[in-house]
């Protein structure tokens, strides 16, 4: 293939890229996400009405109560990117109800996945999984994000890939 035809599909993949990306980033600024409350804590979930068709998390009907507040909350900023705990530390990963989420891996690691997983923070308005660093180690936590769509509606196709890079120390 000339390095013509690549550098035009090359654009053209960054243009859609960017395309797919600017609404979900649109999501991931709007207030109140990825914040983590003035005193750390998360409220329980499940304290409105909530539903899988309406919420993009997979447990959308769970409720969560921690007697352990998150010692670190992950958002969409920080995929990408390599975070650094301590042994001991719970780790929350908090991604917007506005997309359908799936977790498609975290491997056996340092970090145990806790239940219920991907429950709704109706607060937040986002899908929480909630990790406890249980050995010194590293792993990758990723995701994949598709759009929710009404039954009979026009709808995006894109699956969104996201990772997080966990290193506990």
């Amino acid at each position: 293939m000339s390095s013509d035809i690549q550098a035009v599909l090359q654009m053209w993949m960054r243009l859609c890229v960017a395309l797919l990306a600017g609404p979900l980033l649109l999501a991931a600024c709007a207030p109140g996400a990825g914040t983590s409350g003035a005193s750390g804590s998360m409220p329980a979930a499940g304290s409105g009405t909530s539903t899988p068709q309406a919420s993009g998390c997979p447990n959308a009907a769970a409720t969560a109560h921690f007697v352990k507040a998150a010692d670190v909350v992950l958002t969409l900023h920080d995929a990408n990117q390599t975070s650094i705990i301590a042994q001991g530390q719970v780790v929350e990963i908090h991604l917007p109800d506005t997309t359908r989420w799936s977790l498609t891996g975290f491997g056996s690691g340092p970090l145990v996945l806790q239940q219920p997983a991907g429950f709704a923070d109706l607060a937040r308005h986002t899908c929480v999984w909630r990790f406890l660093a249980q050995a010194d180690g590293s792993t990758t936590v990723s995701f994949s994000g598709r759009p929710i769509c009404p039954p009979g509606q026009p709808c995006p196709q894109f699956i969104l890939a996201v990772r997080f890079a966990i290193v506990v120390q």
